[in-house]
Parts: C-alpha cells; structure tokens; sequence
C-alpha cells in the first residue's frame, strides 16, 4: 500500500470509478465478511459484490447496489480485482466521521486500486496493489427446491449463536413446521435453543417436512459480525443441506445492504 496526503487528479477514463459517502457504514459491511485475509470484488452496472470464500466449506458475498453510491461509473461489462480486505478496512477506518466520503478507482487488469479519503478539507490519497485473481465457488444454491425458509429478527438469533458451547464441534439445525431448534452438544452436555413459528422473532417460517443438518460451528461464528449489525436475518436450505443464511442491514438514509453466507453441511461419517 502507498500513501500520500494531497489531491491526486487524473484525466485519465478509468475502467471503474465510484464514489461513497458514509464511509462507516462500507467498513462494517466488509469486516462482516472478512473471516478470510482476501476478499473478490466484482463490479457490474448493477453494483458491486464482495466476495470471500473458506475452501469449499463457506462463502460470504456481501452485496452492493449502485444506489448505494453518490456516483457510480463501469466502463467495461464486468471488472474482477482481489483485495486485502484489512488493508481495505484499516485505510476506511482513518475517516470514519458522519462526512468522511470515499472515492476508489481501478483502472484494469495488473493495476492496482486507488482510493481518496476525504473528511473537513483533509485529503488522504492510497493506493492498494491488487492480487492475482481466483476462481469464485459457486454452491450451486438450488432457490427451486429449498426444503425451508425462515425469516425472524436477528438479535435473538445472534444470542442463540453467541452462546454455543466452544466444545461442541457441530450444530445441529433442526426445522419443522412448528419450530427452528438449534442443538449442540458438548463437555457441559446437549444444549437446544427453539424458536417457535409463532414467537415474535419469526416473522415467517416455511417447512414442508422436518429437515436436519449438521455445520462445523466454526463456519457459523464466521458469521457473528454480520448478525450483530443485522436487522433481519432469512434462513434457507436446499435439498443438499447448504445453507444460505441472508442477512439485511440498514444503512444511512434508509438503504439497505444484503449480506449472504453459503454453508456446506457437516457430512456424517459412514
């Protein structure tokens, strides 16, 4: 990364500009996501996507839209570049008042990402030397054939996941259509948190037949921080067992930004 105070000015066209205001908001949004040190981000005309993947087990993909930027520019169909996403974050983190705005520029393949922090008059100008780009996984989430969807508030829920038992290697999630159950079991024994269909944390819940799976738990704490900045979380499932777990965030001015986990299921031992 380099680093320079001033105002770097350019004629230059460049193959991506955008420009964001409420610069807080974006570094809470990437850090939800960044339980992996590189993070993908993917810019079409309808927005950006962020994206980090763990192996095969687990993806995050952060979503968003154009309309969430002051200004945004895309000269080519699709620009695919790979960060550090602490680096990103600690650069946001130098401004983070109420009018800090951000300006990030790219300008093809091999070049690297410019960003420009402005705060009160203060200037700040990086730039953050992409890396080699990888193929993003795709889960192949079957939307036809989910075998149930939940929608509840997310507090609850980001207590219920706070609290399991660090010994207990899996959970178990257990949907019917009466009630979500969460069940672990560890040195202090078989623990179950349920959320009943008609509580007031679930908004909908949708399940034709009872489904169980398993995850590694810590799969599921990779997603902590985006349950804590939440304000509703939607859970489904395929015929598979991967889990997709969605998650609405509100953001300044009433927009929204969506945040996705993938989850493979812990496969039993034969």
């Amino acid at each position: 990364m380099q680093m320079a105070s001033g105002d770097a000015r350019t004629d230059q066209l460049h193959v991506l500009e955008l420009k964001k205001a409420h610069v807080r908001d974006l570094a809470s949004i990437i850090k939800a996501i960044s339980f992996r040190e590189n993070g993908t981000f993917q810019a079409t005309p309808q927005g950006m996507r962020i994206i980090v993947d763990d192996s095969h087990c687990e993806q995050a993909i952060a979503y968003l839209s154009n309309e969430l930027f002051s200004s945004f520019t895309l000269r080519e169909q699709s620009v695919l570049f790979r960060l550090p996403l602490n680096v990103i974050t600690e650069c946001i983190g130098m401004h983070t008042g109420s009018g800090a705005t951000l300006k990030m520029t790219y300008d093809g393949f091999g070049e690297p990402v410019k960003l420009v922090l402005e705060e009160d008059g203060i200037v700040v100008d990086m730039s953050v030397q992409t890396l080699s780009t990888e193929e993003v996984l795709d889960f192949d989430f079957d939307t036809d054939d989910v075998t149930f969807k939940i929608i509840m508030k997310s507090y609850m829920l980001k207590e219920a996941i706070k609290e399991i038992d660090s010994t207990s290697p899996t959970v178990t999630f257990t949907v019917n259509n009466d009630e979500f159950l969460i069940i672990t079991e560890g040195e202090i024994g078989r623990a179950v948190t349920r959320f009943p269909r008609h509580s007031e944390q679930v908004e909908r819940l949708e399940c034709n037949e009872p489904v169980t799976h398993r995850y590694l738990v810590s799969l599921i704490r990779h997603m902590s921080t985006a349950f804590a900045i939440a304000n509703k979380v939607s859970l489904r499932c395929d015929s598979r067992g991967v889990l997709s777990i969605q998650f609405m965030v509100e953001q300044a001015e009433h927009k929204q930004v969506y945040i996705e986990f993938y989850c493979a299921p812990q496969i039993e031992d034969s």
